[in-house]
């Protein structure tokens, strides 16, 4: 079923958010790698973009929390309320977890470093 706010499946939401995952991480260990060599300058272009694409993860997994209950919403009556399953909730707070304890990790790297 699609998710009628963006008329697109979970599944694909799902990429989208594996994609954003992706090249999250790919930043955190370019930074976590050269953080050292980096000037001042260098270190807090490189905060500032990997806030932004700390933001486009968190978006993507709120996107597929939209997928999901609009997905079970299609399968309720009318006076009954989407609940995520517990498989669901875990998912989505795993990622959440994970983008935060990266970013603040990284964060204290760049600190010590400056």
């Amino acid at each position: 079923m699609a998710d009628q706010a963006t008329g697109k499946s979970v599944e694909q939401l799902k990429v989208e958010r594996t994609t954003a995952k992706r090249l999250f991480t790919r930043l955190v260990n370019s930074i976590t790698r050269t953080h050292e060599d980096m000037s001042e300058e260098e270190l807090r272009d490189s905060f500032n973009k990997l806030k932004i694409k700390a933001e486009k993860v968190m978006g993507a997994n709120e996107d597929v929390k939209a997928g999901f209950i609009a997905e079970l919403e299609a399968e309720l009556d009318k006076d009954e309320y989407a609940v995520l399953t517990e498989q669901q909730k875990a998912d989505l707070g795993r990622t959440s977890d994970e983008c935060e304890m990266k970013l603040k990790e990284t964060r204290s790297l760049i600190q010590e470093a400056l």
